[in-house]
């Protein structure tokens, strides 16, 4: 993560983590994910298979992806890695056992 008040290069690309969830689950986890400020950017990747696509500046990843850790405890979901259409989606990290859905 950058240091407050130092600019550094600008990102030139954005990364892209993909989740799997129940719908019914959707609107927590966007709640949850949302209450930290200007962490990533939600979007709806694919409607019928409940797949939801986060963006997130390359310095966040880490920030991202414990807050997943955490949320994970409460909202089962399962990380798609690679998604199909995509050659980078973001840090290669193993989904750990808890986020996958019952």
């Amino acid at each position: 993560m950058r240091e407050p008040g130092r600019a550094g290069p600008g990102a030139t690309r954005s990364s892209r983590f993909y989740l799997r969830l129940l719908p019914s689950r959707t609107r927590l986890l966007r709640y949850l994910l949302e209450a930290h400020d200007n962490l990533a950017c939600i979007s709806v990747a694919d409607r019928r298979e409940c797949v939801l696509k986060i963006v997130c500046s390359p310095d966040m990843e880490r920030a991202l992806l414990e807050t997943l850790r955490e949320i994970g405890e409460s909202v089962p979901f399962t990380r798609i890695f690679p998604f199909p259409d995509e050659t980078s989606p973001g840090l290669c990290l193993p989904a750990p056992e808890k986020w996958k859905q019952p």
